[in-house]
């Protein structure tokens, strides 16, 4: 839908609206959240692709020949706030470091976890 302000002349195409005719439509029962922002880079691509199946755990490419390096990108996966993607997740993210034995290398299992889910800090 294509709202178009005063004073643009020309035809209007169909499904076009106008500013000058919008109307009251209704009422809402409380301010709308922001629309979520687009994922600019793939790690936050991941993180919401991770919001949306929360609990599911995924492995994130990349493979470390040192657990010490896959450690520390799973502890920086974990301190995103969710929020930031999406203003509806309220939950956090965990990773952490495992041995592939089919590759014979360090990768990175990361999953998102809702409010009140298991493996929560605050959940059971």
């Amino acid at each position: 839908m294509m709202v178009k302000g005063s004073g643009g002349g020309g035809r209007r195409r169909a499904g076009e609206v106008r500013l000058e005719d919008a109307s009251l439509d209704g009422t809402l029962e409380a301010w709308p959240p922001p629309p979520p922002r687009p994922p600019k880079t793939a790690v936050e691509k991941a993180r919401l692709a991770l919001i949306h199946s929360p609990g599911q755990v995924h492995r994130l490419a990349g493979q470390f020949s040192d657990v010490g390096r896959a450690a520390t990108l799973a502890w920086q996966f974990r301190r995103a706030k969710p929020a930031k993607l999406d203003p509806t997740a309220a939950g956090h993210f965990d990773a952490r470091a495992y041995f592939d034995p089919d590759t014979r290398k360090w990768r990175i299992a990361a999953r998102y976890l809702p409010p009140d889910s298991e493996g929560s800090p605050t959940g059971p």
